[in-house]
């Protein structure tokens, strides 16, 4: 066995034995402690309510739902527009009576308008200063990032209000 600063190598036997940090993989505890995995709010692929739903998928058309029945208190948003896109606009409004609703939006959208008591607006993949990930030609994030942002220009004083530009 070797150990060179605080990475120790060995058998296989020995990795069983004992907690070892090795080069590329984080130590267990590296991202805190794990949270216990619960039952799922929506009921997608639990027995007794939506069991051919996939997991993984959900249902979130199901939100006003389960935040009138206790099953979700904070709902984030990242680049979801459920009064859009769900059906029945006006159930969906019933989102923001949780108690934390965030809203991480590429654009404005009529969810961060109605519903969101928090807009974090996401940037455009120009504004990142971390390097994206190509893949087979189109710019893939593998995560929701939220990132700094410098500004471009100094503003000049001849400068127009957003409304003035679109409509003339």
């Amino acid at each position: 066995m070797l150990t060179l600063c605080s990475v120790t190598f060995g058998t296989r036997e020995d990795f069983s034995r004992q907690p070892v940090t090795t080069f590329g993989h984080p130590e267990e505890t590296y991202f805190g402690t794990k949270a216990v995995k619960g039952s799922r709010g929506d009921g997608a692929g639990v027995a007794g309510e939506y069991p051919l739903v996939e997991p993984s998928r959900g249902i979130p058309q199901r939100i006003p739902d389960m935040i009138e029945k206790g099953r979700a208190k904070v709902v984030f948003f990242y680049s979801y527009n459920p009064l859009r896109s769900a059906p029945d606009p006006e159930y969906q409004k019933k989102i923001k009576d949780a108690e934390l609703v965030v809203s991480i939006p590429f654009d404005w959208n009529e969810t961060s308008l109605y519903t969101a008591h928090y807009i974090l607006p996401e940037n455009h993949y120009l504004e990142r200063t971390e390097h994206p990930k190509v893949i087979n030609g189109n710019i893939y994030w593998p995560s929701a990032q939220i990132s700094t942002r410098f500004k471009a220009l100094e503003s000049t004083a001849g400068r127009f209000d957003h409304v003035d530009v679109q409509f003339g």
